[in-house]
């Protein structure tokens, strides 16, 4: 039998953190550290006895080892600073549903929303895409829940928050504020009696941050307004820290949100952030041309991560169907695999050697894309994003 590192156990090689995720999975013995730190070092099995094979299993199935010498395969000819890793992954971006009750024209997931009505992310494959999450060490700035809109009545958002808060990370939710006014809420399993009892229960689990929509919307609906408003000063006046998130919004129109908010509330937002319009994936408009992948592929350098988030990632998103994607702006994409049919683990382990990884990394984009696009050239929309 051969055994060989994973890349997941190089992502924990710092010596406190392998140990207390062996702490963990109930595996004690200072010896089976030092064994995984010789395997990480060495990349295949030390010299002497292995662990037994109870510990191997278990070891296996956290995808800390690799039986069977999978992971020897040899490297493609990357440069010092694009070799694929997820050791820069700081946070995960659950985007629970994409049902909404609102109908923003910008909004990224417009396109496929339809098609995916009534979708929401699976309870259980989240719960344990969070719990493999933080054991790979992904969670160090946190978690966020984001929608389509998460604040609805069939939401599973209060068993995911209290998920995640019992691995003691900061959590983030994301919602358009439509509930600021309303009577009662109802939020899942959940029943509040108020708007205050929702952000008392924000409060009490020791949600980080509630961020609220801001963009064009509450020009187009007005009556958009005061329920957000109202939220706003129930976060203020229960020390639930909160942002505006403003989307293609301007210098002119962030100021023009601080005065209104000045002028009706007293409130000074001290935490805007901007966030870009775009124009690709679910919300490319339909002009009638097709995409063009050679275009595509001169204009991966010229955006502003220059393709790097698709190798070296600071977030993980997951989709309401379980798909991973290394890219915000790519609703609906999996290229990384999918936690419904397997772990967030396996997947990670795997990421190197992933074919979209891999031509991002190698500057190989135009070959993927002549593979994987030009045959289907017809079924996609053009890019106009400036990226």
């Amino acid at each position: 039998m051969t055994i060989t590192a994973s890349p997941l156990l190089h992502l924990l090689r710092s010596k406190r953190l392998l140990e207390n995720r062996l702490q963990w999975l109930a595996l004690r013995d200072p010896e089976v550290a030092r064994w995984l730190r010789q395997l990480d070092k060495q990349g295949s099995q030390p010299e002497g006895p292995a662990p037994a094979t109870s510990i191997l299993e278990t070891l296996r199935e956290h995808a800390l080892i690799d039986v069977g010498g999978t992971s020897s395969k040899s490297p493609a000819p990357y440069s010092r600073d694009r070799i694929p890793s997820l050791a820069f992954v700081e946070a995960m971006n659950f985007e629970l549903t994409y049902d909404c009750n609102r109908d923003c024209s910008h909004c990224l997931q417009q396109g496929i929303r339809r098609r995916n009505t009534g979708r929401w992310i699976p309870t259980e494959a989240c719960k344990q895409a969070l719990r493999d999450a933080w054991f790979a060490g992904f969670l160090t700035t946190g978690v966020n829940f984001t929608g389509g809109e998460p604040f609805v009545p069939n939401t599973n958002l209060p068993e995911l928050v209290e998920a995640a808060r019992s691995l003691k990370v900061d959590v983030r939710l994301n919602t358009n504020g439509w509930w600021g006014n309303q009577e009662q809420v109802r939020l899942g399993n959940r029943a509040f009696a108020s708007p205050r009892h929702v952000i008392g229960w924000l409060r009490e689990t020791g949600v980080a941050v509630l961020a609220l929509s801001f963009d064009d919307r509450y020009d187009d609906m007005p009556d958009a307004w005061p329920p957000v408003l109202a939220i706003v000063r129930e976060c203020k006046r229960q020390r639930q820290a909160y942002e505006f998130v403003c989307t293609g919004s301007g210098r002119r129109n962030l100021e023009t949100l601080c005065d209104r908010l000045l002028r009706e509330s007293g409130i000074t937002a001290n935490h805007l952030v901007p966030m870009e319009m775009i124009d690709i994936g679910g919300a490319a408009r339909h002009t009638g041309d097709q995409l063009r992948g050679g275009d595509m592929a001169e204009a991966v350098p010229l955006s502003p991560c220059e393709g790097r988030n698709f190798f070296r990632p600071t977030v993980l998103h997951v989709g309401p169907d379980g798909g991973v994607r290394t890219c915000m702006y790519a609703p609906g994409g999996s290229w990384c695999g999918n936690i419904c049919r397997e772990s967030l683990l396996s997947l990670a382990a795997r990421f190197a050697c992933n074919p979209v990884t891999t031509a991002f990394a190698t500057n190989e984009v135009a070959c993927l894309m002549k593979r994987l696009i030009e045959p289907y050239a017809s079924v996609y929309t053009p890019v106009n994003h400036p990226c």
